[in-house]
């Protein structure tokens, strides 16, 4: 897959800065279940979960945590659960 770099003040820009924001929202999230503060958290009203799942689920899986998304009806973005891997799956 080709990697294209992207003009950060472009007419993509806004949804560039949306889907960074998200993504440091995730990546937090997952910092403070590896670090112990909390066994499970939810990350609610994703509106690009299918663009940072891949990115996030590898981070997750080298600190111990999963990533589960939870898809909402309407097809417009995911809440996304990251909870501490136990021997027989995530906590929920």
């Amino acid at each position: 897959m080709e990697s294209r770099a992207v003009d950060e003040h472009g007419p993509d820009a806004p949804t560039v800065g949306a889907i960074r924001s998200e993504l440091n929202e995730v990546m937090a999230a997952i910092s403070l279940v590896s670090a112990g503060a909390a066994t499970r958290v939810v990350v609610s009203n994703i509106a690009f979960g299918e663009e940072l799942l891949q990115r996030a689920r590898a981070v997750a899986a080298g600190r111990g945590v999963v990533i589960e998304p939870l898809w909402h009806a309407d097809d417009r973005g995911c809440d996304i659960r990251i909870a501490l891997e136990t021997v027989d799956g995530p906590a929920h």
